[in-house]
């Protein structure tokens, strides 16, 4: 009955339908109200459409009665309040659900395709996401979960879409997400990501689309494997991320240049920090005991007293500063 102006609701005598009903689908219908409790009746349901319509309030707990349902869509209605915490639902996107997922929700292994985008959940995401493990597509793109990716989500060896944007997402990106060999297109753009992208990703030779661009990653970028197909855009808005010309982003550092910086440090640098602060020791020691009108330690049992000598002097005992007489030279002047 789908695609169809009907505009009205849906009666309670659909509870009334012969149980042995197995496809209901009235999507794009402008059907308003709620949804009924009775069609928690139709026990032999396998597919149940009523998508893009106007239908409001909560999910009735009596769909959880529908055990032979294999597809649910009710995504872009105006459904509100808490997840059904016993029912594992489908397509259910572009709806305001404003609650948490229920851990039961991964243990189901019936599910190949859900979908939970833009319903405003919120929360973490469980490492109990790895149980579900004959998962498909999985769409959680435009909620408000803030936590770290579990490792956990590497088990999901069938997974072939994978979208987590627009959330609130932090940490690195998993080093399991190179075990998602099935993995074609992968979302991760406008969360708060930061580490490296992990060079197991190189291992996807089915990815065909990937997307980290807007979040706080860092390091080089990997170019092997599917990454040698990647355009620049889907990198866009990491300020740290370095690599090859072709994703214009800064050159990364390479190891010969890391080398000579290391040789430049060791060899030029430290002596000449190393003298400066012997000196700074020396002269502050010698200013002290001058103004104090103090004695030198003593290398014998008789004290040695601090002698005044002019600049002249000094100049003349040094043959002018002449090299001869030079300890070394730093960053700041010879010794």
């Amino acid at each position: 009955m789908g695609n169809n102006p009907f505009h009205g609701i849906l009666p309670k005598s659909l509870g009334n339908l012969s149980t042995s009903v197995e496809h209901f689908e009235a999507d794009h219908c402008g059907i308003k109200g709620i949804i009924l409790n009775e069609i928690g009746n139709l026990s032999n349901l396998i597919k149940l459409d009523i998508g893009s319509n106007e239908l409001t309030e909560i999910i009735p707990d009596t769909l959880c009665q529908l055990r032979k349902l294999q597809r649910l869509t009710l995504g872009v209605n105006k459904l509100w309040g808490q997840y059904p915490s016993i029912f594992a639902m489908w397509y259910i996107s572009y709806n305001s659900m404003t609650s948490t997922i229920p851990s039961t929700l991964w243990n189901n292994e019936e599910i190949h395709i859900l979908s939970l985008a833009h319903t405003l959940l919120n929360g973490s995401l469980v490492p109990e996401i790895g149980n579900i493990k004959s998962i498909r597509r999985l769409y959680l793109s435009g909620n408000r979960f803030s936590s770290d990716i579990p490792s956990t989500i590497g088990q999901l060896q069938n997974l072939e879409n994978l979208t987590l944007s627009n959330n609130r997402l932090h940490g690195p990106i998993p080093e399991s997400f190179g075990n998602m060999i099935s993995l074609k297109i992968l979302d991760l753009s406008k969360n708060k990501l930061n580490g490296v992208i992990p060079s197991s990703m190189e291992k996807l030779e089915y990815l065909e689309y990937f997307n980290v661009s807007f979040n706080e990653l860092i390091g080089e970028i990997p170019n092997e494997g599917p990454f040698k197909n990647f355009t620049p855009d889907i990198f866009i808005g990491n300020r740290e991320l370095c690599g090859a010309s072709q994703f214009k982003v800064k050159t990364c550092e390479d190891n010969t240049t890391r080398i000579s910086n290391k040789t430049r440090v060791s060899k030029y640098i430290l002596p000449s920090i190393l003298i400066v602060i012997i000196l700074a020791i020396t002269m502050i020691y010698l200013m002290r005991c001058y103004s104090g009108k103090t004695l030198l330690p003593a290398l014998t049992t008789s004290p040695i007293t601090i002698k005044k000598i002019s600049y002249y002097e000094v100049l003349d005992a040094t043959k002018k500063f002449g090299e001869e007489n030079s300890i070394g030279k730093g960053n700041v002047g010879s010794v």
